[in-house]
């Protein structure tokens, strides 16, 4: 990663290269569960993503994936 001359980001992968921003959310909700003060990447995404949550948040927070039923819990659900 670098700095371009704009201030953004640059990260370079089997695509190429892309730009993004980091920036921190006072806070942000995955179903009820309340995330504070969060770091993110913000940069262009595909017409059809939405977004997209990393690994880095859902281990953070003890979120769980079931890739069998398709669904995320949190561990305190358990």
């Amino acid at each position: 990663m670098r700095f371009n001359y704009d201030g953004q980001l640059l990260t370079y992968g089997i695509g190429g290269s892309v730009a993004f921003y980091t920036k921190i959310l006072d806070e942000i909700f995955i179903d009820k569960v309340r995330l504070t003060e969060v770091e993110i990447d913000v940069g262009m995404l595909p017409r059809h993503h939405k977004g997209l949550l990393g690994l880095d948040i859902l281990k953070k927070y003890g979120f769980i994936i079931d890739l069998h039923q398709l669904e995320l819990y949190t561990s305190h659900n358990n």
